[in-house]
C-alpha cells in the first residue's frame, strides 16, 4: 500500500537507500554504495511538493519513490526498494504512481536517470517501458542533471537518461491503493 511520505519518514528512507546501496558494492560500485543519503532538507522539498511516497507491507516502509518537474516530465529522482522486498513488484507499482502524478500535473511522460548496464537499473526500466531519451531531446534541466551526476563521479559507470509516455492506464486498474 502506497501514502504521500512525510518528514518522519525520512529515517527510514535513509536505511532504505543505504540498503539498497549495498548491492552496488556486490558489482563493484563501492562509491554507489558509500554515497550519502538525501538530507533532511532535500527530503523536506520533495514532501512539500508532494512529490514524495512510501510504500508499506504490514504497516512498515519497504519503499519509496521521489518525484518531481523536469523540462515538462515528471522525473523520477529516486526509486528504492528495501532488498529484502525486491522483486515483488513494488518497483513497477512505484512506476504506476509516477504515472499518476503526471496525469494529474497535466504532464506527458515519466523520466529517470539510471545505469546503462546494471541488471535492476536500464534493463529493469526497459522492461516498464522505459527507452532511451537521447541528449539531443533533453531540455537545459536534464542536461544540468546528467552533468551533476558525472561531476558526483557517476560517469564511472554508462548513465543514460530514460523516458516513457504516461500510461493510459489509471491508478485503480492498476491496483494501486490509496
Amino acid at each position: 500500500m502506497r501514502r504521500l511520505s512525510s518528514l518522519e519518514d525520512h529515517f527510514r528512507i535513509t536505511e532504505i537507500e543505504r540498503a539498497a546501496g549495498e548491492l552496488f558494492r556486490n558489482i563493484n560500485m563501492a562509491i554507489v554504495a558509500d554515497d550519502q543519503p538525501i538530507s533532511r532538507q532535500d527530503f523536506q522539498r520533495f514532501v512539500t511538493d508532494r512529490g514524495a511516497f512510501v510504500w508499506l507491507v504490514d504497516g512498515v516502509i519497504v519503499a519509496y519513490l521521489l518525484l518531481e518537474q523536469v523540462d515538462g516530465a515528471a522525473h523520477i529522482e529516486q526509486v528504492t526498494v528495501h532488498p529484502e522486498h525486491a522483486r515483488q513488484g513494488i518497483g513497477a507499482q512505484l512506476i504506476v504512481v509516477a504515472d499518476s502524478w503526471a496525469r494529474e500535473r497535466g504532464l506527458p511522460a515519466v523520466t529517470l536517470t539510471t545505469f546503462r548496464d546494471v541488471p535492476w537499473n536500464a534493463p529493469y526500466y526497459e522492461r516498464l517501458g522505459f527507452r532511451a531519451f537521447l541528449p539531443g531531446d533533453w531540455g537545459a534541466a536534464m542536461g544540468a542533471r546528467m552533468d551533476t551526476e558525472a561531476a558526483r563521479g557517476l560517469e564511472a559507470w554508462p548513465r543514460m537518461a530514460m523516458i516513457r509516455p504516461v500510461s493510459k492506464l489509471r491508478t485503480a486498474e492498476a491496483g494501486v491503493h490509496e
